[in-house]
């Protein structure tokens, strides 16, 4: 009976620590995704520094590093239609920006997905803005403490 107890809980506690490796292991992997998106640059610049000044203009943007220099996105869509909300918010604000297709890595492609779609389905200004902050974050390089 003593053997039959003790085999029981080896296997109890086996499956107990496989079960929670396992969850561990695939919570820990991040798998990145390419995707094209739509963005809004407002700066190019070599210099980290001047990037980082020129993010301060507009504060929900953020800096990207494409090859030697370093971008400023005011915005980032997966749909052309999405873009032209932000679009219209940069103009109403006289902030001069350049609309251009790029190839961005995501570790949560869906996550991205699912934001688009509210992207999609907003119309207010203030929910424009946020839904795009929460897509630019999901790309966000570099902050200001550096």
């Amino acid at each position: 009976m003593k053997k039959i107890i003790v085999i029981f809980l080896a296997f109890l506690c086996g499956g107990a620590l496989g079960i929670g490796t396992l969850f561990f292991v695939n919570k820990e992997q991040k798998t990145i995704q390419e995707s094209k998106i739509y963005a809004l640059q407002i700066g190019r610049f070599l210099n980290l520094e001047n990037a980082f000044k020129k993010q301060k203009e507009l504060p929900s943007s953020i800096v990207v590093q494409d090859d030697d220099s370093y971008l400023v996105l005011a915005g980032i869509s997966l749909t052309p239609n999405n873009i032209e909300k932000m679009e219209s918010i940069l103009k109403e604000r006289k902030i001069p920006y350049y609309k251009k297709e790029m190839n961005i890595d995501f570790e949560n492609l869906e996550e991205v997905k699912r934001y688009s779609i509210l992207l999609e389905k907003a119309s207010e200004e203030e929910t424009v803005l946020f839904l795009n902050q929460k897509l630019l974050e999901s790309v966000k390089v570099y902050d200001d403490t550096y």
